[in-house]
């Protein structure tokens, strides 16, 4: 018999012990340090596309060196790296991890100050992207480890709509950037005071860096992954000391089917924003006369309503939603998400001015929201622990390299079709809805195998 008192505990107190709150407030801290790096990311690829013409001019750099500095050089790099990053954020400190790359991208952003030529800036902007690489997939592997059930999605939610709304917030900041940057010229050591303000906004940009580093470090969680766990129902139980549990190679074959439709919607979902996305504004100006500020504040006037909606979905609506639909929730919300979208894109023709085209598009973009609202927590339930930040680099490759060429396959079409005056919208109309239908019958077909791969991912973990 043990000599030591025993305490009793009443049921409530097991209660309690057994079955953790959704949410605490170091959970509420954590996720705000992850905002705040997240909006710190947006800042740094804001200030290249704000400084991009006073590059260009002291540069004397053409308009596709341009482009490649501003699209290729990131795109490429952040794909190559985010499957190694993810890697080594599933066996080790995903803190470490995610403060390292915030090391990497703040100093590849100084360096785009100090570059000489195209060719040394084109490797700092490169490497700017590889840093940032590593931010969707270790956040969105932290956040399960501070929230579980309703408060998880809210929180994957919150981060989304943060990251939408800060781009505007991150594009003004920029501006007061290079205000700064040239307020402080004559403090600055002299041979800093000859540069142009361009450079020496590179150099305040990166100067925060530090901080969010230490911030990161005090992330209210265990940072390296556990491979065995709870069930998926105490998926917020912290994690603790390394284990390689099922190999990611093994995990997806034995649920290839599941996994690659999922991935795959998830994909085809973000080619069919992209090819309004990227068109829109320019059939706004090129067939309706809108002016880039119309436009501009049509497009973020969507952007605000559709997050807003969606969050408030997030937060009432999947409560109500999960008993009445079950585990599949977070599939079949975006299979009816994108469907629903669709009839706002086909209407695009009809409209008659500037106005029309926006409010049709801000209502595509709500109905499109709330159902991909949920697409990190569908990642986060059919990935294991110790697998999951391998899982969103491997969603992260795919959602930059193929949505990537949407862009030039709806320039194709409208220039087959540019014997008429609405042919770029009608292009740009078609690839979407095709896209988005196409991936409601993929998040349909992944939600036949949804459950089986969630509950094969908890006895995984």
């Amino acid at each position: 018999m043990n000599s030591h008192a025993t305490p009793d505990y009443d049921a409530s107190t097991w209660r309690a012990q057994a079955d953790p709150p959704d949410a605490t407030p170091a959970s509420w801290y954590g996720l705000s340090i992850l905002i705040v790096v997240t909006l710190y990311g947006v800042v740094d690829r804001q200030v290249f596309i704000m400084l991009a013409e006073q590059i260009k001019t002291s540069m004397e750099l053409s308009d596709f060196q341009l482009g490649l500095l501003q699209g290729l050089g990131v795109s490429l790099f952040a794909a190559i790296v985010g499957y190694p990053i993810g890697w080594l954020a599933d066996r080790y400190d995903r803190r470490v991890v995610l403060a390292c790359s915030v090391v990497v991208w703040s100093l590849a952003v100084a360096a785009c100050g100090l570059a000489p030529d195209f060719k040394l800036l084109f490797i700092a902007s490169a490497m700017v992207g590889a840093g940032e690489a590593g931010i969707t997939p270790i956040m969105f592997a932290l956040i399960p480890e501070l929230f579980r059930n309703e408060k998880r999605q809210f929180a994957n939610s919150l981060n989304i709509v943060v990251g939408r709304l800060g781009t505007g917030v991150a594009i003004a900041f920029c501006g007061y950037l290079t205000q700064i940057a040239e307020w402080s010229r004559p403090f600055l050591p002299l041979a800093m005071q000859g540069m142009e303000t361009w450079r020496l906004t590179f150099f305040w940009a990166a100067l925060p860096a530090p901080l969010f580093v230490l911030l990161l470090l005090t992330l209210p969680v265990q940072g390296k992954a556990k491979a065995s766990a709870p069930s998926a129902a105490h998926d917020s139980a912290p994690q603790a000391s390394v284990g390689l549990g099922i190999e990611l190679g093994d995990f997806l074959r034995a649920h290839r089917v599941g996994l690659a439709t999922l991935f795959l919607a998830v994909t085809v979902a973000t080619m069919g924003v992209v090819a309004t996305v990227v068109w829109l504004p320019i059939v706004a100006m090129r067939q309706y006369g809108a002016t880039p500020v119309e436009v501009g504040n049509a497009l973020g006037t969507a952007v605000f309503v559709s997050s807003a909606v969606g969050l408030l979905f997030s937060l009432f609506g999947m409560r109500w939603l999960r008993p009445r639909v079950g585990p599949r929730l977070p599939v079949v919300a975006m299979a009816i998400a994108c469907a629903a979208s669709t009839p706002p894109l086909l209407m695009l023709p009809l409209a008659s001015s500037a106005n029309g085209l926006f409010v049709l598009y801000c209502v595509h973009m709500t109905l499109l929201m709330i159902g991909l609202m949920t697409y990190p927590t569908s990642i986060q339930e059919v990935a294991p622990r110790h697998l999951r930040a391998r899982m969103f680099a491997i969603v992260g490759v795919l959602g930059i390299s193929l949505p990537s060429l949407v862009p030039s396959m709806v320039g194709l079409l409208s220039d087959a079709l540019k014997d008429r005056p609405d042919g770029l919208l009608l292009a740009a109309m078609v690839f979407s809805v095709g896209f988005l239908l196409l991936a409601s019958g993929l998040f349909v077909w992944a939600a036949k195998h949804y459950e089986a791969t969630v509950r094969a991912a908890a006895e995984a973990s």
